[in-house]
C-alpha cells in the first residue's frame, strides 16, 4: 500500500505539480442517482424527482429511470431535502 501511495503521488506531482492525494472510502455497488432542482432567486426551492443514470457506455447514460427503484422513500426525501439545503446555502437559482 505505501509503494501504490509514493506511486500515485508522484504521478500528480509529474501531472499536476502538486503531490496531495485525496482518500475516500469505497462504496460498493455505488449508484448514480441525479435530483432535478428548481429555484428562483428568492430561497424557493423544489425538487421534481430525481433520476437512476446508472447505466453508462463510454460516460454516456443508456438509460435513465425515473424514479430510481433502489433507494427507498426515506432516503429519497432526505436526499431532496439535502439538494434543497445545498441550493440555499450557495445561492442557486435557475432550472
Amino acid at each position: 500500500m505505501a509503494n501504490a501511495f509514493e506511486s500515485a503521488k508522484l504521478e500528480a506531482v509529474n501531472n499536476f505539480s502538486d503531490g496531495r492525494l485525496f482518500i475516500e472510502k469505497l462504496i460498493k455497488s455505488p449508484r448514480h442517482i441525479e435530483i432535478q432542482l428548481i429555484a428562483d432567486q428568492y430561497g424557493n426551492s423544489v425538487c421534481l424527482g430525481e433520476r437512476e443514470c446508472s447505466i453508462q457506455r463510454y460516460h454516456q447514460k443508456v438509460i435513465e429511470e425515473a424514479p430510481s427503484s433502489f433507494i427507498t422513500e426515506e432516503i429519497r426525501q432526505k436526499m431532496y431535502e439535502e439538494t434543497i439545503a445545498l441550493s440555499n446555502k450557495v445561492g442557486y437559482y435557475s432550472a
